[in-house]
């Protein structure tokens, strides 16, 4: 697909979940560094709690990376079970893959490619209750789509199982 028709859809996606984000209280933001999982690539995302209490916790985060002529723009939401310091999780994960043998022109509809990649976040997450740090460890099952202007994707789905860690700083606060 020409990455220039389905990046205003996927800007709506990150501007839907900054305005849920920005309503809520800033002592649960993190700053996270992905690798492969929800991220396929990397990815450095900003994280914050939008619900939180004492059996769960639903968190949103969104980021960037750039690795091997690809650009990664992931959106993720989960949620953390349990209270204290270890918690399992699952969630939702959606990442833009702008893909161009040109670094410089990814948004140049003549030199690049866009893929999708959606799936299902799995993992254990620990998360310290004395200092800011926290790491996860998860699978995400899921599917890469490659959309057009005319259907979800040209091709049939390639199914995939992506295995993926983080590690996170919270901004304020434990």
């Amino acid at each position: 697909m020409e990455p220039l028709r389905i990046i205003p859809f996927f800007l709506l996606l990150v501007l839907l979940c900054t305005g849920l984000l920005a309503q809520r209280n800033t002592y649960r933001q993190g700053i996270v560094l992905e690798g492969g999982g929800s991220a396929v690539g990397w990815a450095l995302s900003y994280e914050q709690s939008v619900v939180a209490n004492s059996s769960f916790t639903w968190t949103a985060r969104a980021g960037a990376g750039l690795s091997q002529m690809n650009l990664y723009l992931p959106i993720v939401t989960q949620v953390n079970f349990l209270s204290g310091e270890h918690h399992p999780v699952a969630g939702l994960s959606g990442t833009l893959r702008i893909n161009t043998p040109d670094p410089y022109r990814f948004f140049d509809t003549r030199v690049s490619d866009t893929y999708l990649h959606l799936g299902v976040v799995l993992g254990y997450r620990w998360q310290s209750r004395r200092n800011r740090l926290f790491a996860q460890l998860h699978i995400v099952p899921g599917a890469q789509l490659d959309p057009t202007p005319n259907t979800v994707s040209s091709t049939d789905p390639i199914r995939e199982i992506r295995g993926g860690a983080i590690l996170g700083f919270k901004l304020n606060g434990r």
